[in-house]
Parts: structure tokens; C-alpha cells; sequence
């Protein structure tokens, strides 16, 4: 009976589904760019507003756990409407894809449209490029204007200081609400080919995202009218959101939802590069962020600054997003036509230290991706948890519109590389869908073309796995750590799922071995399991000094490796490495076979020397080489090899040059980084390469310990010291580790910073903590109940969101037993600041005006939605100093810091001079 039953409920979700696909005849995809996590429904950041993407979210199924396949603009949007991966078509940057031959010859998701019979439409930015666009841009091309003009060009927006200014550039440094206008008015288009006209948020040119929506409006009531008239063609429409992409400009009324004094920073831990492998992305973002905290007055008003234009930004796509979706539920295809909405990558805004996008961190990677299906309505408001990725989306569209047809425009062209995700609509806890259990993500390697040395993540439901095209590794557990703020590779409770990472990478990578090139800076590995049987290694950087010498891939086994056999006396095994730092420490590794004596060594390095030796089978070898700085500036690359003599056949495997490295691993007997008088304390640290020895050091500050050979320390007197693990013969290779030394175990005490009075809803107040004995160490913030309260995880600032009560808590990092708590009232009157009584009551109501500062003249434009009023300024004592009728405010001759704009109507805004 049981199996009767689940047959015919079977049969019953079959027949209805079927039906439910026949009705499926259009679709309306809203691709946003930039768009991160800072949205209501992904809790990006907790003061973001986003009802219409939130509500959207509400009346369909929303995957929480969705990632871009490339997060940047070009290679994302060429992978998610062609559905192929980078690592299948090799497209990872802004190479120009109507060159690229697999893309050529694959249909995009709006030819394959158009194939089935849709009338389609696209408008906006769509592509990254809109001649890219296979049916044209039937809409209106991209524009990420308007722009700030001089009279000649586009410029940076003169409000923005330096050295921001200079550092983003035209795109980047700019954010300013359209009410700032700049000396030479905005213009549209990069270019600046035409004005954009400006008197008031009521009075003005469109934005380009403005007229987009308008397009999808129109197109909706065209297709009402043919189907009045018994012409009921279905539609498929592609609308391209420009913002949030900088510029950050949009109107007054979005900044005016994010008032500077009230938000709240992104959680930005102040050492969480130090685990990670930053070097792999663009400094030019991390300088970014560095410039923006350098041009303000404090670190902490840059962020804002930069903040609030990126919410606000994000709050006027989320309008439009509103008339797209509002349009289509108040017409007559509401019951017949699919929504999904995605972003075409996240953003960093400071976390990391990155203001940008295209690294393998959540922040880069995590997108919004939300499916509103009629017929789906079991699944109305439900979170799919399950990793999935932008590559799904052509596969499930062609799924549920009931496309066919190969979608392949030759043999040359690539078959689908994602799934559907119907399963998830019918049932978001599914287990039983046919994609993988990661989402694959990529960055590309500049240093390489190969798609195997590229730069890969696995995000899946708990972890993300980074494997680097140098082969560095990081690793990341969400379910403790969703910051990513502690790289685990190294942590041996991880063992097994990293291998499983490593395992899974391979299978959908094949070419994924990190190896056949020697362009990687400081690093050379090659296991040659990628290379084909009798492939030529001298086509890939290899060679031999006698041209009659064959060198060539071979296989034993599941083992591959080079092997060269000479016509002549003399075998020679080299290769050039290139991109090393002169003066640092390298090791040329690998494992060698041969029936005569081998030598072994490198020109053009300062070590010259050559080994010798008679392998008897497979035999490790290992040579230091640091590369000569006078001969490395004459261009001369360094060139270890392998020679034998007598007509001897040479094997060579697992060749790999890597740069010597000490990292010290944190031990389980040595807590945070204190130790006490008398103790034994056992420290741990890895060599890379992994067979040097280690040799253990103390340098005494103000305390004094012993060690011993193995690491194992001993405090004798209390103070500081530096703890060193260095490199057996070469001592300026080395990590060192700063601990305090106590004369008994202390017993530390947290507290916070009491409030004196209860905190205001919807106003902001800045957390501190206190720890006795004073240690150098992270302190974590969290709230009982985030309906009354949110607060910084890494700073303290905390908000209330309603009345109540609420339980703060003050923890330490690395050790959960050290911890506080502080019971907070969220609606009473609160602390403003130690300002006049007078004022307090008008600074409360801050709302209504905006102040702009030009540094360039050292004034301050006043908005007003063009009102002209008295005003008083106050410092941040209260005190009167200075009252003016004007739209202008000259603070010059005054001291760098906090004041107080009092309009005579009461209203408030706070200044900050610089």
C-alpha cells in the first residue's frame, strides 16, 4: 500500500508538473550588477532596505547559498548566458569573446530564446560589452553615468578628497547623490557625449536604470495589446540593473534612508590578511581601500561615506526592481511568467581590506539568486541552503520554459555545463539533484593562460575551499566562521575534508594540477599526470643542451613522468624558472631514476655547485638555489638541470622549485600567546619545502625562557619574548611569534563599557571593552535577539531596531570561556553626546538636510531641496561659532574635527572638517 501511495503521488507531482511547464511561457530575468549580499533577505548588512527584493524573496523560493562562477563583470555574464564554465571555454578576464571559439560556437541563452520561439528582448547591461549582444540591444545600451563633467571631460566628482580621488579613478572614486552637482554639471556616458539635465529629484533627466524599467513596462503593455488583439506571443526579457556599480550616484531621497551618524561598519578584522594568500588578487583594490580611510578626517567617516553610497545605490536598484516585478504581477501575465533575479557577483566593501570584487572570498562570490515560478506556490517563500551557481540558471530556464533544441552551434561549441534547479522549486530541502555539492568559482591567474593554473573555490553548504594557481591553500568552516576570518588548511581536524576538496577540484577541473608552467611567480610544480603520453616537454619550457636528445612523457602505473634518452653521450634535463625575487630562498625538489651517476645543480645562481649520485630506482633530490641579484637585473633566468653521461636513459618526476618559507602553527598547550613562569609549552611550525629541519630560538624583551631543539619552552622570568622558528642553515628564513609570560596563570576579566542611560531606537552608540590583565587580544560581539538590536560582530557599534530588551555579549576570540554580558533597554530617551541641552533635542532629529564638504575650496554645500535658511554652528563642546544665511558654509580657520549644523527650523546634520 505504502509503495502504491508514493507511486501515485509520484504520478500526481509528474502530471503536475507537466502541466505547470506548459504553462511557463515567458520569463523575466533581472540581472543586477555589483549587487552583493547587502540586501534585507541575505543579511548582508543589517541596515540595508530592500523591500522589493525582499518581497520577491517572499513569493518565491530564494537560494541563500548561490555564487558567482567568476565574480567579475565580462567573464561572469559570458559563463551565465552561454551556461558554460570559464574553465570549459578558457574566458576568465576581458578577453574579447567573439574571438573565443567554444563561445562561438555556443548559442547564448537569447539566440537559444529566440530559436524557441520567444520575441525577446534585452536592456541594459547584459553582457559586459553590448556588441557582444547576439540580437542587439533592442532596449537601451549600458551607461553608468551620469559622470561629473569639467566642461571637456568626465572627472572624479570634486567632492571626493585624495588621495581616493586619484587612487578610484573616474568609475571608482565617485559617489554623490545627484543633488551634489558638480562645478560643470553630470553628463551621461563615460564618453560624456550628452547632458544630463538636473534642477531637483523631481526635475531631471532619467537614469539609465530608470529608463531600462520603463522599457520592461512598455514591453509588458505592448504584449497586453497583442494579446487583445489574439496575438498572445510569448516574451522572454532581460533587464541589465547598472547600479550598484560605481559610480554611486542616485537620487537624494537614497541617501537621505542611510544617515551617516547611524550606520553601522562592515565587520573588518584588523589582522585577517595575516592567513591568507592576498598576493593572488589585484593590489590595486586593496589600495583602494587604503586611499579611501587616508582622505577623511577619520578612517571610520570614509567607510561611512563610501557605505552609505553603496546602500543607497543598492536601495534604488531594489526600486526599479519594484517596477519590473509590480508590472508584471499587475497584468495579465502574472500567473504565467517566471522572475528570477541575480547578481552577477558580490562586492567587498572593506572587508579583507578589498573594495572590489573578483577575489575567491564569500564576500566576492555570494550573490542574490531568487526564482518566483507560478505554480510553484508549495515552495512560496522557502530558503534553499544547497550550493548552487549562475551557472544553473540557462539550464534551469530551458528546464521550465520547455526549450529544446541543441543548444550548440557546431561540434566546436560546448554542451551545458550546469542543472536545473526545478528540483529545489519543488522541494527546497531536496537531496536528490543532479548538480554537484559545490558551487565552482574562478579568478584569473594573470600569470597564466592555462585553464589548469588558474585560481579555483569550492563553496559548499559548510566550507570553502581556495586552491591558488600557486598551490596555495586556504580553508574556510562557515558553520563556526562565516567572516572567513581563520584560514584552517593547516589544522588537522580538517584533514579529510580537505582532501575531499582537493579530490572533487580535480574532478571538475581535469587540467587542474597546477601545473606545465614555470610563469608562476616563486613557484615551479609539475607532476606531468597532465600531460599527454609522448608529448614533447621541450614545447613547454623544458630543454636540452644535445638538440638530439628526446624528452618525452611517459606512464608506469597510474604515474606519468618525463623521460629523455640521448643519441648522443650526454642527457640534459632543464628548465628556466622565471619571476623569482633575487636574494630569496628557493628549493628545486623532485625524484630522479637512473642506472648511472646523475648530476644535479643550476646556473646562474650564486649556488653553482653540483651534486652526484647513483639512484638505485626512484631517488629524492633537493638543491637550494637563490638567485643572484646582479645577474637576475642582466635578465638571465636561473636554469637548475639533471645530466648523465654514457648514453644513460634519465626519469624525472615530481619536479617543483619552491620558495622557502617557516610558518609557526599555533599548539593546543600554548593559549593565546601567554605563557606562565615554570611551565613546559610545546610550539610547533612547517618548512616548506616540507623535509627542513627546524631550529628554535628565544629573543628576551623584558622576559626570558629556555628552548629546546624540538620547540618545547620553558618561561623563567615574566615579560615578553620573541619565540623564532627559522630554517636550519638559513636563519633568514623564519617565523616568529611575540608571547607574553606571566608569573602565574591570570585570570582575565571582560567588561563592557556600561551605557548610562538606555539606547534610542534606530540610533547608533559605540561598544567598548575592557580586559584585565590587558592583553593583545580579539574581543566578538553579538546580541541575543538581532529583532531588538544588531550589532558589529568586530566592533561593538550597536543599533536598535525596536523596543525590548537586549542581552549584549563580549567573548573572546580564541577563547569562548572569557566572556560578558550586558543588558541593554532599546526605546528610552539615550545618550546624544556632551553637546548643549539646548541642541540635544535637534540633533536627535537629524533627517532632513544634507551637508556636502569640498575640500577643494574648504566650504560646504547645503541641500535643501533648493531652500536657502539661516543656520548656527556648534562644536562639539555647544558652543555658538558661527550663524549665516546661506546655501554655503565656510568652516576655513577652524580646527580639523567634529560640528554641529543647526538649521533655524531645528533641523541637524553633523559635519566633519577636515
Amino acid at each position: 500500500m505504502t509503495n502504491f501511495r508514493s507511486l501515485l503521488f509520484s504520478l500526481l507531482l509528474f502530471l503536475s508538473s507537466s502541466s505547470l511547464y506548459s504553462q511557463h511561457k515567458n520569463a523575466v530575468f533581472i540581472i543586477i550588477d555589483d549587487l552583493n549580499d547587502y540586501i534585507g533577505v541575505m543579511g548582508g548588512h543589517p541596515q540595508s532596505k530592500t523591500p522589493n527584493i525582499d518581497r520577491l524573496a517572499s513569493q518565491g523560493v530564494y537560494f541563500s547559498n548561490a555564487h558567482s562562477n567568476a565574480p567579475i563583470c565580462a567573464p561572469s555574464r559570458a559563463s551565465f548566458l552561454s551556461g558554460l564554465y570559464p574553465s570549459t571555454t578558457g574566458n576568465f578576464a576581458f578577453d574579447d569573446i567573439s574571438q573565443n571559439p567554444i563561445l562561438n560556437n555556443t548559442k547564448y541563452l537569447m539566440e537559444y530564446a529566440v530559436e524557441n520561439g520567444f520575441q525577446t528582448y534585452t536592456t541594459g547591461k547584459i553582457f559586459h560589452k553590448s556588441k557582444d549582444n547576439p540580437i542587439g540591444t533592442t532596449g537601451f545600451k549600458p551607461d553608468q553615468g551620469p559622470h561629473a563633467w569639467d566642461g571637456t571631460n568626465t572627472m572624479v566628482h570634486p567632492s571626493i578628497p585624495e588621495p581616493f580621488r586619484s587612487s578610484g579613478g573616474v568609475l571608482d572614486a565617485t559617489f554623490a547623490p545627484l543633488s551634489d552637482i558638480p562645478e560643470g554639471g553630470w553628463r551621461n556616458n563615460y564618453d560624456a557625449k550628452t547632458a544630463f539635465r538636473y534642477i531637483s529629484d523631481m526635475d531631471r533627466d532619467k537614469m539609465a536604470d530608470e529608463n531600462n524599467a520603463d522599457y520592461i513596462v512598455e514591453m509588458i503593455d505592448r504584449h497586453e495589446a497583442m494579446k487583445e488583439e489574439g496575438n498572445d506571443q510569448p516574451f522572454f526579457m532581460f533587464y541589465g540593473g547598472m547600479k550598484p556599480h560605481t559610480p554611486h550616484v542616485a537620487p537624494q531621497s537614497f541617501f537621505d534612508k542611510f544617515p551617516l551618524e547611524t550606520l553601522m561598519l562592515p565587520e573588518i578584522l584588523e589582522d585577517d590578511l595575516k592567513d591568507t594568500y592576498r598576493e593572488h588578487y589585484n593590489n590595486s583594490s586593496f589600495d583602494k581601500y587604503e586611499a579611501l580611510l587616508a582622505s577623511y578626517a577619520t578612517e571610520e567617516e570614509g567607510i561611512k561615506r563610501y557605505l552609505q553610497s553603496k546602500l543607497a545605490c543598492t536601495a534604488f536598484a531594489d526600486s526599479l526592481i519594484g517596477v519590473v516585478v509590480n508590472k508584471i504581477e499587475n497584468s495579465s501575465f502574472a500567473d504565467n511568467t517566471m522572475i528570477v533575479l541575480v547578481s552577477d557577483h558580490g562586492f567587498h566593501v572593506g572587508e579583507k581590506f578589498y573594495l572590489a570584487k573578483n577575489t575567491l572570498w564569500e564576500e566576492s562570490t555570494r550573490i542574490p539568486m531568487i526564482m518566483k515560478v507560478p505554480g510553484y506556490e508549495v515552495s512560496k517563500g522557502k530558503e534553499v541552503t544547497h550550493p548552487v551557481s549562475l551557472i544553473d540558471i540557462y539550464p534551469t530556464f530551458k528546464d521550465l520554459l520547455g526549450m529544446d533544441g541543441d543548444t550548440k552551434k557546431s561540434e566546436s561549441g560546448a554542451e551545458l555545463d550546469g542543472h536545473s534547479l526545478r528540483a529545489f522549486l519543488e522541494n527546497p530541502n531536496t537531496m536528490d539533484w543532479e548538480g554537484p555539492n559545490a558551487a565552482l568559482e574562478s579568478v584569473h591567474n594573470p600569470h597564466s593562460d592555462d585553464i589548469g593554473q588558474q585560481n579555483y573555490a569550492l563553496r559548499s553548504e559548510k566550507y570553502r575551499y581556495i586552491r591558488y594557481g600557486s598551490g596555495k591553500e586556504e580553508f574556510y568552516n562557515h558553520t563556526k566562521d562565516p567572516n572567513e576570518w581563520r584560514n584552517e588548511i593547516e589544522n588537522p581536524l580538517y584533514t579529510e575534508e580537505i582532501q575531499g576538496f582537493r579530490i572533487q577540484l580535480q574532478e571538475m577541473i581535469p587540467h587542474a594540477n597546477f601545473i606545465n608552467t614555470n610563469y608562476i611567480p616563486y613557484s615551479f610544480y609539475d607532476l606531468f599526470e597532465a600531460y599527454d603520453l609522448d608529448y614533447d616537454l621541450t614545447k613547454s619550457g623544458y630543454s636540452q643542451k644535445d638538440p638530439s636528445t628526446k624528452m618525452e612523457v611517459i606512464q608506469e602505473g597510474n604515474n606519468k613522468f618525463a623521460r629523455c634518452i640521448s643519441q648522443g653521450e650526454q642527457v640534459n634535463f632543464r628548465m628556466k624558472v622565471k619571476d623569482l625575487v633575487p636574494g630569496q630562498l628557493y628549493f628545486w625538489e623532485g625524484k630522479l631514476r637512473c642506472q648511472e651517476t646523475v648530476n644535479y645543480g643550476a646556473f646562474d645562481s650564486e649556488i653553482n655547485t653540483s651534486v652526484s649520485l647513483t639512484p638505485e630506482g626512484w631517488e629524492s633530490f633537493s638543491l637550494s638555489l637563490r638567485p643572484d641579484a646582479e645577474k637576475w637585473n642582466k635578465g638571465l633566468a636561473l636554469t637548475p638541470y639533471i645530466s648523465t653521461q654514457n648514453f644513460a636513459t634519465l626519469d624525472v618526476d615530481d619536479v617543483k622549485v619552491t620558495k622557502a618559507e617557516v610558518d609557526m602553527l599555533y599548539n593546543y598547550t600554548v593559549d593565546k600567546d601567554l605563557l606562565v613562569v615554570g611551565e613546559t609549552y610545546k610550539f610547533e611550525a612547517v618548512a616548506t619545502p616540507n623535509d627542513q629541519a627546524i631550529s628554535w630560538s628565544v629573543d628576551h624583551i623584558s622576559g626570558e625562557a629556555m628552548i629546546s631543539n624540538e620547540g618545547m619552552i620553558t618561561p623563567t622570568v615574566s615579560g615578553t619574548c620573541l619565540v623564532k622558528a627559522s630554517m636550519t642553515g638559513y636563519e633568514d628564513v623564519y617565523d616568529s611569534l611575540l608571547v607574553t609570560i606571566w608569573d602565574d596563570h591570570p585570570d582575565f576579566t571582560l567588561s563592557i563599557d556600561a551605557l548610562t542611560d538606555s539606547l534610542e531606537v534606530e540610533y547608533g552608540y559605540q561598544l567598548h571593552y575592557s580586559l584585565s590583565p590587558s592583553l593583545n587580544q580579539r574581543v566578538i560581539w553579538s546580541v541575543d535577539d538581532e529583532s531588538v538590536a544588531v550589532i558589529n560582530k568586530a566592533t561593538g557599534f550597536i543599533i536598535g531596531k525596536s523596543r525590548g530588551k537586549v542581552n549584549v555579549i563580549a567573548k573572546l576570540y580564541d577563547d569562548e570561556t572569557v566572556f560578558t554580558t550586558l543588558e541593554i533597554n532599546i526605546g528610552k530617551e539615550g545618550i546624544i553626546s556632551s553637546i548643549d541641552d539646548n541642541i540635544k533635542d535637534n540633533i536627535r532629529s537629524q533627517q532632513y538636510f544634507t551637508v556636502y564638504p569640498n575640500p577643494s575650496t574648504g566650504t560646504f554645500i547645503i541641500d535643501g531641496d533648493g531652500l536657502i535658511a539661516k543656520y548656527h554652528v556648534y562644536n562639539s563642546l555647544g558652543i555658538l561659532i558661527k550663524s549665516a544665511y546661506s546655501d554655503r558654509l565656510d568652516l576655513s580657520g577652524q580646527q580639523a574635527g567634529l560640528y554641529y549644523l543647526v538649521l533655524e527650523n531645528g533641523e541637524v546634520k553633523k559635519l566633519i572638517k577636515r
